[in-house]
């Protein structure tokens, strides 16, 4: 254009300076304040605040001094060049589609319309769908139960269950309470089943177990 890289750099910096600047400024002003947040949300935003604050203000000082000066002293000018190919082709389709505007429209909304057809195939959950294939058994003797007893029905129910060949690990913990809430009550589970075992079915029992 005719124009020293000092000229076109000083000439760029003041063009973008001002759109520069109102963005620096407002950034700041959101990421800031989150600095002086009390409580644990400021514990953990503190050093946030001030690093994007920080950051986001030098990236200001770079836009506005040392990138026009880099420019204008360590570039050097060019001699013109012949377009590259790519560019002869995109210019030759972008003529087409400006002289052709209805086949354009039409081919862009045929094409806007058809990409609905691959919502279905889009995932919909930030997480997969997974299957733990957990069970849990609650055994709950009656009032008055011993340690003793609790641990030998809990080791009986676990025989029980390690016994089927398609489980893999059982863990065991005796001597929860269950605080006045009923333990089988459903806490997303598919299936609830409750059963009393007799005295000839849980002999350490000294009446039922459930």
């Amino acid at each position: 254009m005719g124009k020293t890289p000092f000229q076109a750099a000083m000439e760029a910096a003041d063009e973008i300076g001002l759109a520069v600047i109102a963005t620096t400024f407002t950034l700041i002003a959101v990421f800031l304040p989150t600095a002086f947040m009390s409580g644990v949300a400021g514990k953990f935003f503190v050093q946030f605040g001030w690093t994007a604050a920080i950051a986001v203000f030098f990236s200001l000082v770079v836009a506005r001094l040392l990138t026009p000066m880099m420019a204008a002293y360590l570039l050097e000018p060019v001699a013109d060049k012949p377009p590259p190919a790519w560019l002869v082709r995109y210019e030759g389709w972008a003529a087409w589609c400006l002289r052709h505007r209805l086949a354009t429209l039409s081919a862009t909304a045929v094409f806007f319309f058809g990409s609905f057809a691959l919502v279905p195939l889009l995932p919909t959950g930030f997480l997969p769908a997974d299957d733990l294939s957990q069970t849990q058994v609650h055994v709950t003797l009656p009032p008055g139960a011993t340690l003793a007893e609790t641990v030998a029905a809990a080791e009986q129910a676990r025989a029980i269950v390690n016994a089927n060949p398609h489980v893999k690990m059982v863990y065991t913990a005796v001597g929860g309470g269950a605080s006045g809430s009923d333990p089988f009550m459903p806490r997303g589970a598919a299936e609830v089943r409750k059963a009393t075992l007799s005295n000839a079915r849980c002999a350490p029992c000294p009446a039922s177990a459930q």
